[in-house]
């Protein structure tokens, strides 16, 4: 059994997650599975909208760099269409948590983000930041531990005992990629040949590297923010805990784009 536990909060009823997608679900159940109340907004519907039937403006933007003069009012007007939509979809207790997640994530990098949203009547907002690293590393997860109570975080387990996977095909195919070199590039490399190295029907040759089966953890360190009063407070608070984190980060760390 692992020393760490899956959180104990009650099941959330509405949730903004990492990705600003909004999720609701009536019964609390962790097991019911959620009503999307809104991911993502039509695009070219919005421009349609905007250039009025303009059908040369509508292909210009079409055909335009992202970031050309056309898409930033496209890409404007999308933004005030999911803002518009949220206030419809949600009830006022809703929009309010929303609303302060959504500013909170502006923020987010690969490294730490923000997510949130409501237990029933309670609303919540967490800051997390995730390590992944093998069960067999005691002291990996001894300094997790210590990380976590040194800067009040709780740690929450996310998986246990999953086998980490890292077997790879290489083609045989083409210049420089004659098996016997091929062969000796993956052991230079560290990596374990399977099926003696020879290539399989499609002419791959596989390998495994010398950490394929051992068993894994991943965990996410969290923070409760819900009372933090603003962009510049998180934004403090998370530099801070960038340099409180970097061991176990460098080691463990996953990032999320």
């Amino acid at each position: 059994m692992s020393e760490f536990a899956i959180s104990k909060d009650k099941p959330w009823t509405f949730i903004v997650n990492v990705l600003g997608e909004i999720f609701r679900r009536d019964n609390p159940d962790r097991n019911v599975e959620a009503d999307c109340v809104l991911a993502s907004v039509n695009i070219c519907e919005v421009a349609r909208r905007l250039f009025k039937g303009d059908e040369e403006l509508y292909n210009e933007w079409s055909n335009e760099a992202d970031k050309g003069p056309i898409s930033k009012r496209v890409n404007l007007a999308v933004e005030r269409e999911f803002r518009r939509q949220e206030r419809d979809l949600l009830n006022p207790c809703e929009f309010k948590i929303q609303q302060k997640i959504a500013k909170f994530q502006k923020i987010n990098h690969n490294r730490f983000r923000v997510y949130g949203g409501m237990r029933g009547k309670q609303s919540w907002m967490k800051l997390v930041t995730e390590v992944i690293h093998f069960v067999d590393d005691i002291e990996f997860w001894n300094n997790v531990k210590k990380v976590a109570k040194a800067n009040g975080a709780t740690v929450i387990l996310m998986y246990d005992e999953t086998e980490h996977t890292d077997k790879c095909g290489d083609p045989t195919q083409g210049e420089g990629h004659k098996p016997v070199e091929l062969r000796k590039q993956i052991l230079d490399k560290g990596r374990i040949l399977l099926n003696d190295g020879q290539p399989d029907d499609e002419g791959y040759i596989w390998s495994v590297s010398k950490d394929h089966g051992r068993m894994e953890r991943q965990v996410e360190l969290a923070w409760d923010v819900l009372n933090v009063p603003d962009v510049r407070t998180l934004n403090a608070m998370i530099l801070r805990l960038c340099k409180a984190t970097d061991a176990i980060w460098t080691k463990g760390g996953v990032g999320v784009c």
